[in-house]
């Protein structure tokens, strides 16, 4: 068996015996003031066109073409 176990628990005697010192017996407890929380961040709302418009190609900075970057290009030496 665990060392743990060895000290045995007794249970609290019900609140009405136990002995509550007089100063802590008339303190009364309030619960804390309520703090105004800070609002979320606002979002910039996107303009229609950013949601809605059209799409632009991305385009490869290597060979000039539009549809794919750099890191993907196949085209490899071609420079612009």
């Amino acid at each position: 068996m665990l060392d743990t176990y060895i000290i045995p628990i007794t249970p609290l005697p019900d609140q009405n015996e136990w002995n509550v010192p007089g100063y802590i017996k008339d303190d009364i407890v309030r619960p804390p003031k309520h703090k105004k929380l800070r609002p979320s961040p606002k979002y910039r709302d996107k303009v229609y066109n950013e949601l809605y418009g059209k799409k632009s190609k991305n385009s490869c900075s290597t060979c000039g073409f539009k549809g794919h970057n750099r890191r993907s290009c196949r085209n490899g030496s071609c420079i612009v």
